[in-house]
This record gives structure tokens, sequence and C-alpha cells, in this order.
């Protein structure tokens, strides 16, 4: 759609039929992005709205933490893995999900949080070209991908593994540890599930029998861009 825009193609719809998915769109601030004659939802103090930003912007990490902070009566100290993993999102959205053609008219994530049940969920997410397309494989990745056909959700595990410092076309080493630096704090944190969606791969870090296993998974459709999405409890905070 974006690449497109030139063309001025025209998409419609209307609410979904499933009332839990409808209060979704209007409590996230759905039409806030799209030309929509409902502009006016009234605020629900579980979500909050959703969030756009083009660089890494320290304000709106602060107002995910406040919201926690306000939902789950913690201290600040408790959840500084928010505001860590939040700017290494941002920051990776920036120099790598868009390259130099598209990257001064469509740079731009995405941010959403709800508290749900007895968890926190945070998702981000950006309409770049996915980590699986933006990282430099190595010379042995780029064999094993013409002899098995390595797959989006092989070049994602391999991207968040420690050690691969210059993992991305800017072949800049200070640019590289973006993706580990975010599994190690996952890893540390009180997070009980980590999700990334690129590509056909997905990526998770789940907690089990008390530990965090990473696994990797394939999907049949493509996703266009990167969505992340991590929770935790109030209780995963206090142990």
């Amino acid at each position: 759609m974006k690449l497109n825009k030139t063309m001025q193609y025209r998409f419609s719809g209307n609410w979904p039929q499933c009332k839990q998915a409808e209060i979704v769109y209007k409590d996230s601030g759905f039409v806030d992005y799209v030309q929509s004659k409902s502009k006016a939802f009234p605020a629900n103090k579980s979500k909050v709205k959703i969030r756009s930003g083009i660089n890494n912007d320290p304000r709106i990490a602060q107002e995910i933490s406040d919201f926690v902070i306000s939902e789950l009566d913690v201290k600040i100290k408790d959840i500084i893995f928010i505001q860590k993993i939040l700017g290494e999102l941002m920051s990776n959205a920036f120099y790598h999900a868009y390259d130099d053609k598209t990257k001064e008219m469509y740079s731009k994530w995405y941010l959403y949080a709800e508290h749900v049940e007895d968890k926190i969920r945070i998702i981000f997410a950006d309409t770049g070209r996915g980590i699986a397309r933006t990282i430099r494989r190595k010379k042995s990745e780029k064999v094993k991908e013409f002899i098995f056909g390595l797959k989006d959700e092989d070049l994602l595990y391999h991207a968040f593994q420690p050690g691969n410092f210059i993992r991305t076309e800017t072949k800049e080493s200070y640019r590289g540890n973006g993706l580990p630096g975010i599994k190690a704090i996952v890893e540390d944190s009180p997070i009980s599930s980590f999700w990334v969606f690129s590509g056909k791969g997905g990526l998770c870090i789940n907690k089990a029998t008390g530990t965090k296993q990473l696994t990797k998974h394939g999907y049949l459709h493509r996703m266009y861009g990167t969505m992340v999405v991590f929770e935790f409890s109030e209780g995963g905070i206090q142990k």
C-alpha cells in the first residue's frame, strides 16, 4: 500500500463482526491512523493507544513504563527492562527496517500496550523489509541457504545469537548488537513470553520449567515488516 501510494489506491472496510476484535480496534486508537467517521472513543485506562515514531523516542518508552507502574503498582527500578527493549526496537526500526529510498517517507514504528487479566502485553511493529531481509548472511549461512534453503526462522534465530556483532546491511559493528542484546535482556527479566514475527518466520523466548527456551517457528504466509510481542505479570516482577 505504501509503495503504491502514488497510484491513489483506496481501501475501505467496516468493524469486525467479532465484538472482542471490534473493542480492540476502538480501544487501541486504530481509527486515528485511517480516515473514519468515528474518531472519538472513550479512553480505556487499561490500554495505551497506539503510538508511532521514527527514531528512538524515550518519552514514549517512559509513557509505557508509567502505564505499567500505574497498572501493577511496581517501582521504576523493577521495569527498567521495558525501556531498554523498546529503545533497541525503535533504533533497529530506524536504522535497519527501511532502505534509503523509503526511509525518509515511511520509516515508522508503532507501539501499543494493554493490561489483560493479570498480564501486561506490549506490541511493537514496523512495516519495513523484515529482519530476515536486512541481516547479512555469513559465508556458512549462504552455503546452507543455497544447499538447504535457509528459511526466515533460521535467519531470525541466527540474528538473535550473541557474538554475531555484524549482522545488518549497514556493515557497521556498533549497529549489530541490538538483537542479541534484546535476547539477553529478555532472559534476565520477568518477561514470561517474548515473540518476534518477521517474514515467514517466528521466534519465541518462552519461560518453561524455570528456564527461558528459544524456539523458532515457520509459517505459510509472509508478514511484511516485523512485530514483537512480549508479556509479563506483577507476580513475575515480584519473583
